[in-house]
């Protein structure tokens, strides 16, 4: 029993003395190692650990295992790992700091693992810092001030924005609303206009987005002209070629495929210079066709209404045998036409393809609006004369008009309104400053105004009648 206590204390005090002589081991390399880093870095710390090599064997006079227990003398040799912790602040180490470790520590190297780290002080001073309750306490209440404040700064700086918001918008209907007030008086103001005014007010009319049962309407008119047969097509755009229903024909041939215009063309005589003709027609929608009496027309294609008047004339039954459009505009007495009623619809033996062909129509082509740059302008406005009179109609410009007296440019711009002269009001400088100067001022505005929002168009036809105005003698 008296050994056993006895080596109970022996083994007490050599763990104690093996405990010291650890730390003062470990404290010595670290002291060591932590010099060289605040070469480096004067904030740098090193923690360093050792791992022991474990004695064999038994104790010398017992039979105690000394399996598990620390040699009592602490040596380099014993150390199985040295464990090397290197921390900075300011600085990173360089890459090869491990062998400067490595010299400085007498100890193997296979036995030493160096772990760097740069610290973050603002992320890990609180890690470090020791916080007690009075502390956090603080820090908890100053946190929620801030974020307070932050909160109430934020609210105010987004409630100043959305009343801004609301200002800016307020402001921009209000002035919007003023210009519209104002165009509106003006237009209101200059309701006098011509022919030419109205008919682009129609033309609007007419561009404006149609109602989806418009539409569906107007679709199945173009798809029914499209299934006719090429008799019943050539019939119609003959009988208004000899009457004259020259927009009519034009809404109706810019709706066929080119296919069908190519078949058309090569059947008639008069239709290739007649289609020339209808591309420069303003159209006019069309239900011609849709008459029953094109299913089965007579073949008078080729007969102007003179003609077919000349044969009435001689056969008044023959009038039964005429399109309702041929009816309409051929011209007869009121004696023959007393003599129509009365005369029997029976016509059967007559055959209108062996009459003579009449003279075809002679057919003005409208001036093309083809391009003229600036500098062409410029050029005519210095020497109209190097445009001969026959061909001024192929040469669209304002220059004709500004050339003209104050007097009748001041007549022929009255006829306008200011919507109407900004879709035509494209010309060389000097032209423009011409014309505006002979707009009352109130118009002139108007007109700037109009400009700022849409671009003027040679083709539309405010700038055809307005440049044609320019080239008439006249001035009604």
């Amino acid at each position: 029993m008296k050994m056993i206590l006895f080596l109970s204390l022996l083994l007490s005090s050599m763990a104690h003395a093996d405990l010291l002589a650890r730390m003062n081991l470990e404290e010595a390399f670290r002291q060591r190692l932590e010099t060289v880093v605040k070469t480096y870095d004067p904030e740098g710390r090193v923690l360093i650990r050792f791992d022991y090599r474990n004695v064999q064997g038994v104790l010398p006079g017992t039979s105690l295992s000394a399996s598990e227990q620390m040699p009592s003398q602490v040596d380099v040799s014993d150390i199985s790992r040295a464990n090397i912790e290197i921390y900075t602040v300011n600085v990173d180490l360089p890459e090869d700091f491990n062998k400067t470790v490595f010299k400085i520590l007498p100890i193997p190297k296979e036995v030493i693992a160096v772990q760097k780290r740069k610290l973050d002080i603002q992320k890990d001073a609180q890690i470090v810092k020791e916080i007690d309750a009075k502390s956090l306490n603080e820090i908890a209440t100053q946190s929620v001030n801030n974020l307070t404040e932050k909160m109430i700064y934020l609210f105010s700086s987004l409630m100043a924005l959305i009343f801004l918001g609301f200002a800016y918008i307020s402001q921009r209907r209000m002035k919007d609303f003023k210009l519209q007030m104002s165009l509106l008086t003006s237009a209101v103001a200059e309701s006098v206009t011509s022919a030419n005014a109205a008919s682009f007010s129609a033309q609007a009319n007419q561009s404006r987005p149609q109602t989806s049962a418009s539409a569906e309407g107007l679709q199945f008119k173009i798809n029914s002209l499209q299934g006719l047969s090429d008799e019943t097509l050539l019939a119609v755009l003959s009988d208004c070629y000899w009457c004259g229903q020259d927009t009519q024909a034009s809404w109706m041939w810019r709706r066929l495929d080119s296919k069908r215009k190519f078949s058309l063309i090569s059947q008639s005589d008069f239709l290739k210079s007649y289609s020339h003709y209808l591309q420069s027609i303003t159209e006019q929608e069309s239900s011609i066709y849709e008459d029953s009496y094109y299913y089965q027309p007579q073949n008078y294609n080729h007969l102007s209404n003179e003609d077919l008047a000349v044969c009435v004339q001689k056969n008044p039954s023959l009038w039964h045998s005429l399109s309702p459009l041929r009816q309409k505009y051929l011209s007869i007495s009121i004696d023959q036409k007393l003599q129509i009623r009365i005369s029997p619809p029976d016509v059967q033996g007559f055959d209108f393809s062996k009459l003579h062909s009449s003279p075809v129509r002679s057919l003005q082509v409208a001036a093309s609006v083809a391009h003229i740059s600036s500098d062409d302008e410029l050029k005519i406005l210095s020497d109209p004369n190097i445009v001969p009179m026959d061909l001024r109609r192929q040469v669209p410009t304002l220059v004709w008009l500004a050339q003209k007296d104050t007097e009748t440019i001041t007549k022929i711009l009255a006829k306008y309104d200011a919507r109407s002269l900004a879709l035509a009001w494209i010309a060389p400088e000097e032209t423009l400053k011409r014309l505006e100067a002979c707009l009352p001022e109130k118009k002139a505005k108007v007109l700037r105004s109009y400009l700022t929002k849409s671009a003027p168009d040679r083709g539309s036809e405010a700038f055809k009648s307005l440049y044609l105005e320019g080239l008439h003698d006249d001035v009604a």
